[in-house]
């Protein structure tokens, strides 16, 4: 389940002193901490390992650099020296949270800002030491729902009219934006705002022949992340034999997925179990289910 800025807001404003979050989007949950240390007149510490600590301030324009705190202990000991209130953001420490002495620093920021007004966010594509996940409360900001697609793209698309004068065309239908949107879930926002920016700037037109170009565009990205099989199913459930249960259950639930369910909060099923002897069709159902 995926969490809105204001719960981050509310874990900060509550003086959590450890939040974690498992990244999917490093560019907009780095965006989300940033307007969120803006408006609480908070200055932003961000450290990587590749860039040290540097800190952002409102009243300076560029962030200033600490030397010598390319190493997680250092940064750590930095951080424990500051007095002032701050948001402080950790990319990339979950390979460090193994040893002993990241551990040990982590448990003394902790202690020694429980109650203060620093907070401290790991942020993380790998998972933290379970010694340092328990200390920390969870953050989930999540994929973005169809509504923040809805308007990603819209947005994309007035940007981008805007920076090319004008030169941005759509004849795309009411039903044809839906399936565009719906062929774009599962995408982060960056990936989503990238995907859509190239369809645009291709030929600057958007048309019922981009809702294809998305689906073979996420397919690429998924291929490319190494975890995800993408595959083109040929046939439709029809084509298999027998399972009547199977069958009828895909028509009942077929409306499910629809944004009319949503409106009455009926959740999207999640998906089928399918179990059985090797052979006897699991994969063939898998696909046509899929493509049904």
């Amino acid at each position: 389940m995926s969490e809105s800025p204001d719960e981050l807001e509310s874990l900060i404003q509550t003086h959590q002193p450890l939040i974690s979050l498992m990244s999917t989007d490093e560019v907009y949950e780095q965006g989300i901490v940033r307007t969120l240390a803006k408006k609480l007149d908070r200055n932003l510490l961000d450290w990587s390992v590749t860039q040290g600590v540097r800190v952002y301030s409102p009243l300076a324009p560029e962030p200033a650099t600490v030397s010598g705190t390319d190493k997680p202990e250092r940064a750590l000991e930095h951080l424990l020296r500051q007095k002032r209130p701050l948001i402080a953001t950790f990319r990339g420490l979950a390979p460090f949270s193994t040893q002993v002495n990241v551990q040990r620093l982590l448990q003394d920021f902790a202690i020694q800002a429980d109650g203060n007004t620093i907070n401290l966010i790991l942020m993380d594509e790998e998972s933290l030491h379970p010694r340092v996940r328990r200390l920390a409360v969870p953050w989930r900001p999540g994929l973005p729902n169809a509504d923040e697609l809805r308007q990603l793209v819209r947005d994309t698309y007035q940007r981008l009219k805007k920076d090319l004068g004008g030169q941005l065309t759509s004849d795309i239908k009411r039903a044809e934006f839906a399936q565009l949107v719906l062929n774009l879930r599962g995408l982060t926002r960056s990936q989503a705002d990238r995907i859509v920016e190239s369809l645009l700037l291709d030929d600057q037109r958007l048309t019922s022949g981009d809702l294809q170009r998305v689906i073979d565009a996420k397919r690429r990205l998924l291929e490319g992340a190494g975890s995800l099989e993408s595959m083109t199913i040929d046939f439709d459930i029809s084509e298999v034999g027998g399972l009547k249960g199977l069958k009828l259950w895909l028509l009942q639930r077929r409306g499910g997925f629809t944004e009319k369910a949503l409106s009455f909060g009926i959740e999207p099923p999640r998906g089928v179990l399918m179990l059985g002897v090797p052979g006897c069709g699991k994969s063939l159902c898998a696909n046509a289910v899929a493509a049904d």
